[in-house]
């Protein structure tokens, strides 16, 4: 009997989330449903409280059922379980060959803002043969790693230098209270990574070509890099190397409103994580957030889920991306209202980029919706959009073998573009 009691206080504790993890939270709510595990809860409580339990053949049937049901395989109620790794799906399996494959050295960068010192690391694959390089920089709660397929898949064609942004990955991930204010902004990241990029251009030959690729928040960064008037003039030097940008769904300086999953994610308290590793939850409930994330669902690797749960397990990791949330648009952050005035501003900085400018969205995002790319295409001097029509927010992860293929068009017309520019350039000298 204590045993059946201690097996019901724990049902009820995991068919109820709202408790055991603090707050609803769309990236922590469990793939099982509550009202699944509160039928069972009932049916073993039901029969445990009968008088006659042990004279009633029907009664002990019913418990016997509820404990089977209770105790069945993981795999069968559980979508963690059944995920498959990244070498097991047909689409992923040759691209991470050729991932592993190449040369690989990682480096480490001082960078400084507003006199913060901040390594950063940069992971530079390929076999030296190629004059293209891309310059690959993840969005928020991601990392070099998360560029994987798409240097599989084109792996012959470029070289590589995978960033992890200050707080990501391997590079250092300070309190953002030791940063201080605008520590993990736009901004900040964006003058770190220039300076990055300026370390890896010193030795290399004048004549590479150098093209940024950047997802989601980064291809914010990027484009702060190459319109915050104060930035162009600083770093001069390093932004005429770059001959174009690719942006993979970029968030943009102007949203009136923002996905309530990323809300939640920036007000996530290391508590409720505790809790739910504790409870044995976090694994599960990100893996139905971010198969839910992908289009094409039998394409999501568990090996994303286990990244994503080693960011938010760890404290360093977690409060970097809770930063970039939170400092990455100007929204109050108690009444979630925006600063129109603030986004305005920022926006006028989009004319400064005369660089061609690659986009390339998912048209079923829901965490940055397509029409921002239609806008950006309309507002960038030297834009233009590619639309996937089977794609979320993360073509990169998603499709990767097809946005590698809109990657090397894309490149086509960068070199294009630059070539007509430089003879444009040549003929007014002349």
């Amino acid at each position: 009997m204590k045993q059946l009691r201690a097996m019901t206080i724990l049902i009820c504790l995991l068919s109820t989330p709202h408790f055991a993890l603090g707050c609803y939270d769309p990236v922590l709510s469990t793939n099982t449903s509550p009202q699944v595990l509160k039928g069972r809860y009932r049916a073993i409580r039901a029969a445990s409280e009968s008088k006659t339990i042990h004279k009633c053949r029907s009664a002990r049937a019913d418990s016997e059922r509820g404990a089977r049901a209770l105790f069945g395989s993981k795999e069968a109620r559980f979508l963690y379980p059944n995920l498959f790794s990244q070498y097991q799906i047909p689409c992923l399996a040759p691209l991470m060959t050729n991932y592993d494959r190449l040369p690989k050295k990682k480096c480490l960068v001082t960078t400084v803002w507003h006199e913060k010192r901040l390594n950063v690391s940069v992971q530079i694959l390929g076999r030296g043969t190629n004059n293209t390089v891309l310059v690959c920089i993840p969005g928020v709660m991601s990392d070099s790693t998360v560029f994987r397929f798409l240097v599989g898949a084109l792996a012959n064609d470029y070289e590589f230098w995978l960033i992890d942004p200050p707080g990501c990955g391997e590079s250092e991930a300070p309190s953002p209270k030791d940063l201080g204010p605008g520590g993990y902004s736009p901004a900040a990241l964006a003058e770190r990574e220039l300076q990055t990029i300026e370390a890896c251009t010193r030795d290399r030959p004048k004549d590479i070509r150098i093209l940024i690729v950047a997802h989601s928040l980064g291809g914010l960064v990027a484009v702060r890099a190459f319109g915050d008037p104060q930035l162009r003039e600083r770093y001069a030097h390093v932004l005429s190397r770059i001959e174009g940008l690719v942006l993979l769904a970029p968030a943009d300086v102007f949203m009136s409103q923002v996905s309530p999953a990323l809300v939640s994610r920036a007000d996530l308290s290391g508590l409720t994580i505790r809790i739910g590793n504790g409870l044995g939850v976090v694994p599960e409930a990100v893996a139905e957030y971010l198969v839910g994330s992908f289009y094409a669902s039998h394409c999501m690797p568990r090996e994303e889920v286990d990244h994503a749960v080693a960011v938010l397990s760890n404290p360093g990791t977690r409060n970097a991306f809770q930063a970039m949330l939170h400092e990455a648009l100007a929204f109050d952050r108690k009444t979630q209202r925006p600063n129109f005035l603030e986004m305005m501003a920022q926006e006028k900085w989009y004319r400064n980029i005369d660089l061609p400018c690659e986009i390339i969205w998912g048209k079923c995002d829901q965490t940055v919706p397509v029409y921002v790319g239609y806008m950006l295409e309309h507002q960038l001097p030297n834009a233009s959009l590619t639309v996937i029509p089977d794609c979320k927010h993360a073509p990169l992860l998603e499709c990767p073998s097809e946005c590698a293929q809109l990657i090397r068009e894309a490149d086509v017309r960068i070199a294009s573009k630059a070539l007509a520019r430089e003879r444009l350039t040549t003929a007014r000298a002349d």
